[in-house]
């Protein structure tokens, strides 16, 4: 039976009716606060990505997506991995010793032992509670503790892992070198190739540890689990020291694997008079890396034990001892035993070592390849001896590159806004025969003269720069100025040399952005009081043709009048990355690259080559050399050749060295980047020659290591010094 409701109870029909109508607001304005939500979300994730997408855009223009996801993937998945086994692994053991507080529900605080010294005796006490911290944390602040801390340490681990692309990219890819290092026999691809990316991941695993042993200690001190008193005594419960244990073992083992992996990292050391494993590093310092792996084994069976039977004592020892040995036996031995065994007796005992050291330098930058020659100076010249040497007579090179730089800013750069950056030389062949000459790019001035920067001049209409000067390396005119081959604006040229397209959008020094094909024409070049103007009919840069791409544009250049001009149309392009230089490292960012791209004019149209190296610093005992580049090597090859149009920015990798296994490892990567060289043109390929910064270095190795006897290298008999000149007051290599 239903009961009526008493006069003191009221009929609620306006509080149900009101509640209705909040849900009803409330549902109303739930999906425009979901559209916020996601519009907030969606720009948020536009401006962390815009780099990326402005990449993937040049990328695509330049037909080298590949490369773009190749490297993202691989980047993005280093990451990933690396964050979730690095967060993992903290946060197990940061939760494993919080816990065991109280804030945890749970942390038994009996059972604990006291292990007691004095007087150099231990003694281990059971005790049954242990003074709490005093402090207390509640659960949520616990956990969220655990959490950031383990996401902070995974995070910056990851952002480590996400720059070693290239470590694992050769791990994945390497193959062999076929030579084998002297002291282990093992093949020297395993020092280029797998030993980096293994040490990646001891050291990685040893910094997790470490914070994670030093986290779960200070958790356990904090929650009173684990303490030292005033009378020397550390209190600690089997819990916390079980832990601790493990941990200790984790760090022991690896440990030891990080002295395995050292024991090859001899073929780098430096102790003695050789880079590389000498007489004191084979006989003492790898005698003691393995004994160390055997004590790192013995310590972890004993951290096995003291598992089972939780001693903290054993462990506070145990690491004393330990590290003990291992500052004496890898340290203090191996330079007691080169100082007072070695060195009284030094060539004899390092004969073998040298041997190694100089065959592997020598074949690590190539000066193995090299033939020496002998010259004799003859005393009979005649004028026959000169007449029938006249092609090699007319091309001793006379004109020095900088003062001649200096003279075509002077007599041939026309304008203010030209300007050339760099002098090269090359070969061509005119009417009367092979020659050697000198010539340089006239490009566009980093800055317009002040009245001229608005914003139109310097980003819309001064685009480029224009045509070549090149001038015969032996000869004058009137007046001591070069003997032209090719000069003045537009190009002229008494020797046959024509540019059909004198244009340059791309060179050694382009400022900033430019934008092409606009509603205003881009100067072109002057033409007497008058100015020719033009507009870019090429392919180089990246379509205007949406809102969306100017609005992205605006965002990654910083200016926003790129979305405000009215100038821009569907077919309006943006270039960037137009330095040579940045250009190819932004493509191949694997490949090290020669700091002078030197001008080719071929077949009418005017490009850059650009020598790029494959290196690593991981050749075993060869000298590493450092000058010249932002990171020592001690490998180099000249293994690719790039070309850059100079109006079009196209850019081609030609295979110099196929049989160079580091070039290798990023042909499989990257299988449709690099060409073979006989796809380069026959025109092209005459104007390839030897990179300068390579001779600089094999000159500079070569100065020692043309020594191939122990004993003359030992003594430094025969060491070569490179020339100098006198230039003003300042005294610099030739």
């Amino acid at each position: 039976m239903i009961e009526k409701p008493t006069v003191d109870e009221q009929p609620k029909p306006l509080t149900l009716g009101t509640d209705s109508a909040i849900g009803r607001r409330r549902l109303s304005r739930h999906p425009l606060r979901l559209v916020i939500v996601a519009a907030v979300l969606l720009i948020v994730a536009l401006v962390a990505t815009a780099g990326a997408i402005e990449k993937w855009l040049w990328m695509r223009q330049l037909d080298y997506v590949g490369i773009f996801w190749t490297l993202l993937s691989v980047q993005w998945a280093m990451f990933c991995s690396s964050f979730v086994f690095a967060f993992l692994y903290l946060w197990i053991n940061l939760r494993q010793a919080a816990r065991y507080s109280a804030a945890f529900g749970g942390g038994d605080a009996a059972g604990r032992r006291t292990i007691i010294a004095r007087n150099d005796t231990i003694a281990i006490e059971r005790i049954d509670t242990v003074a709490p911290s005093g402090i207390n944390l509640s659960p949520t602040l616990l956990k969220l503790a655990v959490v950031t801390v383990s996401t902070v340490v995974a995070l910056l681990i990851a952002l480590g892992f996400y720059t070693q692309w290239d470590t694992y990219l050769r791990f994945r890819y390497g193959g062999s070198f076929g030579v084998s290092d002297p002291l282990f026999g093992v093949d020297a691809g395993f020092y280029l190739f797998h030993l980096p990316f293994y040490e990646l991941l001891q050291s990685t695993l040893m910094l997790l540890t470490v914070v994670a042993l030093v986290g779960a200690g200070m958790a356990y001190m904090f929650f009173g689990l684990l303490r030292g008193n005033g009378d020397r005594t550390i209190e600690a419960s089997p819990d916390a020291t079980s832990h601790l244990s493990v941990l200790l073992f984790i760090l022991v083992a690896n440990w030891g694997w990080g002295l395995y992996l050292d024991h090859y990292n001899l073929v780098y050391s430096t102790l003695g008079v050789v880079y590389g494993a000498g007489y004191a590093a084979d006989h003492v310092t790898r005698i003691a890396l393995w004994i160390m792996v055997g004590v790192s084994a013995a310590g972890c069976a004993l951290l096995v034990l003291n598992f089972f039977r939780p001693r903290f004592g054993a462990l506070v020892a145990g690491s004393g001892v330990y590290v003990a040995l291992y500052v004496i036996a890898v340290f203090l031995l191996p330079h007691l035993f080169q100082k007072f065994i070695v060195q009284p007796s030094e060539l004899a005992l390092e004969t073998p070592y040298l041997k190694n050291y100089i065959a592997f330098t020598r074949k690590a930058y190539q000066l193995d390849a090299i033939q020496e020659t002998s010259y004799p100076a003859l005393s009979d010249l005649t004028s026959e001896t000169i007449a029938r040497n006249q092609d090699t007579i007319q091309n001793i090179r006379l004109w020095d590159a900088r003062p001649l730089l200096q003279t075509y800013q002077q007599a041939q750069a026309i304008r203010l806004y030209y300007q050339f950056y760099n002098v090269d030389t090359d070969r061509y062949h005119l009417a009367d025969g092979y020659h050697q000459v000198m010539l340089s790019a006239r490009e566009l001035a980093p800055e317009l003269p002040t009245k001229a920067q608005t914003w139109v001049n310097q980003y819309l209409q001064f685009t480029h720069g224009y045509g070549a000067v090149m001038n015969f390396v032996s000869k004058t005119s009137g007046g001591g100025f070069p003997q032209y081959l090719l000069e003045n604006v537009p190009a002229e040229s008494a020797f046959g040399l024509n540019i059909t397209q004198p244009s340059i959008y791309y060179g050694e020094s382009m400022p900033g952005y430019r934008i092409v094909a606009t509603g205003i024409k881009e100067f072109d070049y002057p033409k007497g009081n008058d100015n020719v103007y033009t507009s870019y009919d090429g392919k180089g840069g990246i379509p205007l043709d949406s809102f969306w791409k100017r609005l992205l544009f605006a965002w990654t250049q910083a200016d926003v009048n790129i979305l405000l001009t009215s100038y821009l149309g569907p077919e309006s392009r943006i270039q960037i990355w137009r330095r040579v230089h940045e250009r190819v490292a932004q493509i191949a960012p694997f490949l090290r690259l020669d700091d002078d791209p030197y001008a080719v004019l071929s077949e009418g149209k005017l490009y850059w080559i650009q020598d790029a190296y494959t290196v690593s610093n991981q050749f075993p005992y060869a000298e590493p050399h450092a000058a010249g580049f932002e990171q020592s090597l001690n490998y180099i090859r000249n293994s690719v050749k790039v070309v850059v149009d100079m109006y079009e920015g196209t850019v081609r990798f030609y295979v110099m060295d196929p049989k160079d296994p580091v070039l290798a490892v990023y042909r499989r990567a990257f299988t449709d980047v690099f060409k073979d060289l006989a796809q380069l043109s026959a025109d092209l390929k005459k104007h390839l020659r030897y990179p300068e910064d390579l001779f600089a270095i094999q000159a500079d190795q070569y100065r020692t290591f043309h020594m191939t006897d122990p004993q003359g290298f030992y003594n430094r008999e025969d060491l070569w010094l490179a020339p100098k000149e006198d230039q003003g007051v300042n005294r610099r290599g030739i």
